[in-house]
């Protein structure tokens, strides 16, 4: 097959989730003999495709990011045409051009939109030849949107969500009504969008994980976790308003209970883009630190003692988890951070979503050597044998095999 992926960021190796799963799907793909190429925004002004991506890819284009527009221009530009913030953010008219000239020259089978905001470069292109589209939405914006509003209760931020719902709805389903397939990581993410659209045509896709890279070894079982002191990592980008939630939610409501039992224990945030409330809570005796981005995150992995995962915004599938498990961390989580990992509690991890018995089960597992090492067997083991790259690519292959074999018709899996 001739693949086009059109993506909001050239993606790198190793950094957050939505760029790993973009990097190995374009590389995992081009591996089994497909034509690859790749039209992307660069996130940083000098930013160029690794050697990897050079060797692996037919074609890479690569544009700087959206111009930014003065900020009335913005808005008017935005009420003129009804595109909500979350997709204007991204458009730009020479990736429009781009995408089309692309498919005009290279004839491409199909184009793949990573995240669901370059949906708007297949639909209502003019000049994008017929071609089979397909979006892959790794969190769905209104999703995102509705589950804010539902947690947040009436505070001022669940307001602000609640005027932008209906026009996100409207947008965003509208794109994905005009495309021949939606990609999803999680089966309840696919449950959710056709709660909202019966008809859609959507497959799972999931992420994907390499244990050995997330461990740090070339195999076997992982180390013994350090324990003094005693280390509780996150890890997440927190220019995503659910991590930087996890992590307020956790440090004020559970961190304490921790800390009276551990005094030493440490609870160490990893990730760019720290907010000034984040900052506040790494009070003097606090043990709560911030790391800020890192270009090793085994070295944080094999460095925890356990990771948590207090997640309770977002939709979606988050790499953080599986990264952990198969770097043989034990995880404590709410649910909605394991959303997508099928893991039984008690077996590969443990899950509580409430902030007391969040602390209860960090407190056992800092107190607990045996079902430490227990639950970095059981969880790395699961992690190796439900998603492994090949295993992943694998099946995203098929559904694009199917969906280039299969003209006009409308199927869901």
């Amino acid at each position: 097959m001739k693949l086009l992926f059109v993506t909001k960021i050239l993606p790198r190796a190793g950094f957050s989730t939505g760029e790993t799963i973009i990097y190995q799907r374009l590389r995992g793909l081009a591996a089994r003999g497909h034509q690859v190429s790749l039209a992307a925004f660069r996130v940083e002004p000098e930013q160029q495709p690794d050697q990897a991506l050079r060797e692996a890819l037919h074609t890479i284009e690569v544009l700087p990011p959206p111009r930014e527009r003065p900020w009335p221009a913005y808005l008017a530009g935005m009420l003129r045409t009804n595109v909500p913030p979350h997709f204007a953010a991204v458009y730009d008219p020479r990736m429009r051009r781009l995408v089309g000239d692309l498919v005009e020259r290279e004839r491409h089978d199909i184009v793949i939109a990573e995240y669901s905001s370059m949906g708007q470069y297949l639909c209502h292109n003019p000049y994008l030849p017929a071609v089979r589209k397909v979006i892959s939405c790794h969190r769905s914006a209104t999703m995102m949107c509705r589950l804010a509003v539902d947690v947040l209760g009436s505070s001022p931020a669940s307001l602000r969500q609640r005027l932008q719902l209906i026009g996100l709805q409207r947008f965003e389903f509208g794109l994905y009504e005009a495309v021949d397939r939606i990609l999803v990581l999680t089966p309840w993410e696919r449950y959710r969008l056709l709660s909202y659209a019966p008809d859609l045509r959507i497959s799972v896709v999931p992420c994907g994980i390499d244990c050995c890279a997330a461990a740090g070894h070339p195999g076997g079982p992982p180390p013994p976790r350090p324990t003094s002191p005693p280390v509780v990592l996150f890890t997440g980008n927190y220019f995503e308003r659910d991590n930087v939630d996890a992590v307020l939610w956790f440090g004020r409501k559970a961190w304490p209970a921790v800390r009276a039992r551990h005094p030493d224990a440490i609870f160490r945030v990893v990730g760019n883009g720290v907010t000034p409330a984040m900052y506040r809570l790494a009070r003097p005796r606090s043990g709560i630190e911030f790391v800020g981005r890192v270009t090793d995150m085994s070295a944080c992995l094999q460095a925890a003692t356990l990771f948590v995962c207090p997640v309770r915004l977002g939709t979606g599938m988050r790499g953080k988890v599986l990264e952990a498990m198969a770097a043989g961390v034990p995880v404590v989580s709410t649910t909605h951070g394991m959303e997508g990992i099928p893991a039984q509690n008690g077996d590969q991890c443990l899950l509580a979503d409430h902030p007391r018995l969040l602390a209860q089960h960090v407190n056992l597992l800092l107190e607990d050597d045996d079902l430490r090492r227990r639950l970095s067997r059981d969880a790395r083991a699961f992690a190796a044998a439900r998603f492994s790259w090949p295993r992943v690519i694998e099946h995203l292959e098929s559904v694009l095999l199917e969906l280039a074999a299969n003209q006009g018709q409308r199927c869901l899996g």
